[in-house]
């Protein structure tokens, strides 16, 4: 492997000068160093893991239960505090045991953090609820009460709908100043939306229907978490025991069996024994005509529509920082509807860049533009995770919002615009999106 030996010490290279070019802020400077350790770690590098192994120690690891749920915890050696994070992971049957996510808790407590990896509900078996996200929050209250976390203060990561779980548990009038940055990895914005391009494969860029082909494995996504809204327990299982089980569909393949093939029949044989929650939701998931979405959608149960609005970070206002980054064509969730997340948050920036896939780095060989825009994300991400205590005189960041009235005009779609008036008023000041670096 001598180009990738040849590029890995391209990689530290540059890292290095990173380092020297922040020399002037002992901030920035520990935090590159942080980020040299981290990406090392994650991406396995043979030249830079030794030399920031033999630099940081050994991390201890160890099995808890965090809010009720299994949790891994990767902390330093020592004693802490420490900065704290919580890493919520996407939908996938691996849960906390998905290797890349070992490694990340491995790196990030060599660079001096303590990390908590919990096993939220729903997440292995591919469902979104409303209990996941109130584990979330109620995990992140945890770890901030924590005497391992500094200053009472936790940082979220989150990868896929984690992202987005993240950014709703940031939002939770418990984190108020208790979060120090959201930072995530290609999140979805809208659960209605995502519903919309696994049923139809489209969404809507500026009032028009556009194809999006994404893996199977979102359509089972979205009907399980769509199911899981259901009432009637018995309507709820009958619906789920038509649906194959997450681990069938993960990782996606290039050519997976339809998981919502057997619904169709279901609908003739079972449709008129089903209750009118069950039925409604039926109906769109069957449904492919991205003409009959919006027309079906409104047809579900107030409930249910209120339930995944209260799942779409769109309508959130996180008290914290947010770093967020995405592929230029992500596997499943559209840019453009991740750049609504950040087009009305003063202290949000989306970072497109082909050196991440869906859920990990993946720097191309000689890359360097996209290698610096990685590193210049991670490098943020961690710089606010270690941030300080903020005054208790300062407003929180909602506050702020909140005073200075609506916005978000001509600065993001009609769709997030409207999101955004009728759930808060914010300001459009400060958005940063960065192509490639």
């Amino acid at each position: 492997m001598p180009g990738r030996r040849v590029f890995l010490i391209v990689v530290a290279g540059l890292l290095c000068l990173c380092v020297a070019v922040a020399a002037f802020s002992h901030a920035w400077v520990s935090a590159q160093w942080r980020a040299v350790v981290v990406l090392s770690t994650v991406l396995e590098a043979p030249v830079l893991s030794p030399a920031t192994d033999l630099a940081t120690g050994e991390p201890l690891i160890e099995e808890r239960r965090v809010a009720g749920v299994p949790a891994t915890v990767a902390r330093p050696p020592g004693e802490g505090p420490w900065p704290a994070l919580l890493f919520v992971n996407g939908a996938t049957p691996r849960g906390r045991d998905e290797p890349a996510l070992q490694l990340l808790a491995e790196g990030l407590a060599r660079a001096g953090y303590v990390v908590y990896v919990p096993d939220l509900p729903g997440l292995r078996e591919g469902e979104i609820s409303g209990e996941t996200l109130e584990v979330t929050v109620e995990a992140a209250t945890e770890i901030a009460d924590s005497p391992e976390a500094r200053d009472g203060r936790v940082g979220f990561v989150g990868v896929s709908v984690g992202g987005s779980l993240a950014l709703l548990a940031a939002s939770d009038p418990a984190m108020e100043r208790r979060t120090t940055v959201v930072a995530g990895l290609a999140p979805y914005a809208d659960l209605r939306e995502v519903t919309r391009i696994a049923t139809t494969r489209t969404y809507r860029d500026g009032g028009e229907p556009r194809r999006y082909e994404t893996p199977d494995y979102l359509r089972l996504v979205a009907a399980r978490s769509l199911a899981a809204m259901i009432s009637s327990e018995e309507d709820r299982r009958a619906l789920l025991a038509m649906l194959p089980d997450s681990e069938h569909y993960s990782p996606p393949e290039e050519e997976t069996p339809d998981p919502l093939a057997a619904l169709p029949a279901f609908r003739v044989v079972f449709g008129d024994d089903l209750g009118p929650e069950a039925s409604a939701a039926l109906d769109l998931l069957v449904n492919e005509d991205p003409e009959r979405f919006d027309r079906l959608y409104d047809r579900l149960e107030p409930r249910m529509r209120e339930e995944s609005r209260a799942l779409s970070p769109v309508y959130a206002s996180p008290d914290a920082p947010v770093e967020l980054i995405s592929a230029p064509r992500d596997r499943y969730f559209p840019v453009p509807q991740m750049r609504d997340l950040t087009a009305a948050e003063p202290e949000a920036r989306l970072t497109v860049t082909p050196a991440v896939s869906h859920s990990e780095p993946v720097p191309s060989l000689g890359d360097v533009p996209e290698l610096l825009s990685l590193n210049a994300f991670v490098l943020r991400s961690l710089k606010e995770a270690s941030s300080t205590e903020p005054s208790s005189a300062e407003p929180s960041r909602r506050e702020t919002r909140e005073t200075a009235g609506p916005a978000c005009e001509g600065e993001c779609t009609e769709y997030a615009r409207v999101a955004r008036v009728h759930s808060r008023g914010t300001r459009a000041e400060g958005k940063r999106v960065e192509e490639g670096g």
